[in-house]
């Protein structure tokens, strides 16, 4: 069955031929049926701007409403904004976002929560694995709710909570993706001066503001307008890169470091792939600091655990707890930026030079076709060199060095491998990354 290929670690996603019709109402049919498995009533759904969503939405929600549960439709919205209608809507138990997130237009998807946790891993199989056996022969109609009016609550909470008293000049790069139709309503009532680019809808082959055929665009606009900031965000706006008034990308360590420290945070969550030195950093001043495993849903999982303030990963997902519920929201991170910048009346360059020097590597991507058997050859690879390394999360190898490590991790919603090393000085980081080439090479992968 095509649609099990379509299933990952953390949501449905694949190529829009393999989505079918009869596949996208059963998974709509089941998914409410584990809902009331787990006492809820009602379910909100919603999608982003793909042109195959609204398609597949229809699908999704007939299946839901066949099974008798309630549907509450936001309509075309960002996942942030899907998530956040747990929260202020109590009779709402769950939601389902249409999205392939950064992916390509030809692609597409759905992200779950259930009880204002995300919805993935072993529950996502068990849902996969419900599909063989489901017949959705029993049906019981539910009237349909429609419009349910996220967006002017959601936008109410941003203009309330950000006081941003500055002429700040921004470019706001939605990449033609969710995010254009929230910030075309929200710059206008910020003080500043808000430029938005790439605001309508248009099929993208990448959704990715880390890879540079998509960010390049948005260096270009930060320069000719001679902003002090840039944002670019992907296609369901869950994911955010900044450029800073030196045109420089920002990396996300420094992000990581900068949203700690200057949120107030007490207690946060990185992945494990973030720097270590940024992380000891924060820990000399009071901050602790827990590296677990990559992947949004398991940072905002450990974050509700541990009641963490701040939580996110290289990848650009950020989560601030209690005060965004625990959301990795790109818009929502932007302003917290934006207010840091405000408060301390200081650029963002000169921001990032209170920080402290890291030698880290690039996120290496490497296409790959073994993916199930990737790690166990490097690790015997590694083991044949007499280093020290441990399978980290089931899906990672860490390999530890006096002087720094390198990591390799299988990606959960794509065949790729992504390697990464740091170093504790720039020599360090020099031979790690040399001695993680020649491992590689060794088994036939080129960096």
């Amino acid at each position: 069955m095509l649609i099990q290929s379509c299933f990952n670690n953390y949501d449905i996603r694949g190529n829009i031929i393999h989505l079918k019709q009869n596949d996208v109402y059963r998974i709509g049919y089941e998914f409410a049926n584990i809902v009331f498995e787990n006492n809820g009533l009602s379910i909100a759904v919603g999608c982003d701007r793909r042109e195959s969503s609204p398609k597949l939405l229809k699908w999704l929600i007939e299946g839901i409403s066949d099974y008798g549960m309630k549907v509450y439709c936001v309509n075309c919205a960002t996942s942030p904004m899907m998530q956040f209608t747990e929260y202020i809507y109590e009779n709402v138990n769950a939601t389902v976002m249409v999205t392939a997130s950064h992916n390509s237009w030809k692609d597409n998807g759905f992200k779950f929560t259930i009880n204002k946790k995300p919805f993935f891993g072993e529950e996502l199989q068990k849902l996969s694995q419900r599909l063989l056996d489901a017949n959705c022969s029993e049906k019981r109609k539910s009237q349909l709710h429609t419009n349910l009016p996220v967006m002017s609550i959601y936008l109410q909470k941003l203009i309330n909570e950000f006081i941003i008293d500055s002429d700040i000049k921004v470019v706001w790069d939605a990449g033609h993706g969710a995010a254009g139709d929230v910030l075309f309503e929200l710059l206008p009532q910020l003080h500043g001066t808000h430029i938005l680019v790439r605001k309508e809808s248009k099929p993208m082959d990448t959704f990715d503001p880390a890879k540079s055929s998509f960010i390049d665009y948005t260096t270009s606009q930060v320069k000719s307008h001679n902003a002090h900031i840039g944002f670019a965000m992907d296609g369901d706006a869950d994911r955010l890169v900044v450029i800073d008034d030196n045109y420089e990308v920002v990396s996300s360590d420094e992000m990581l470091a900068i949203f700690a420290l200057f949120s107030n945070a007490k207690k946060v969550v990185w992945d494990f792939k973030s720097s270590r030195v940024l992380a000891e950093w924060l820990d000399e001043r009071g901050i602790e600091c827990t590296l677990t495993h990559t992947g949004h849903a398991y940072i905002r999982k450990e974050m509700q655990r541990c009641k963490a303030d701040f939580g996110g990963e290289i990848s650009g997902h950020y989560l601030f707890g209690k005060c965004h519920f625990y959301i990795d929201d790109a818009i929502y991170s932007a302003l917290v930026l934006i207010q840091i910048l405000s408060r301390l009346s200081i650029s963002l360059s000169k921001l990032r030079k209170s920080l402290p020097t890291i030698s880290v590597s690039k996120i290496f991507r490497i296409p790959i076709t073994n993916k199930e058997e990737i790690l166990n050859i490097i690790l015997n690879s590694v083991q044949k060199k007499g280093l020290v390394c441990d399978i980290i999360f089931n899906n990672a190898l860490l390999v530890n060095f006096p002087e720094g490590w390198w990591i390799a991790r299988v990606a959960q919603t794509e065949p790729v491998l992504s390697v990464r090393c740091e170093g504790w000085t720039e020599d360090a980081l020099n031979k790690i990354l040399a001695q993680m080439e020649n491992t590689l090479s060794n088994i036939g992968i080129s960096l």
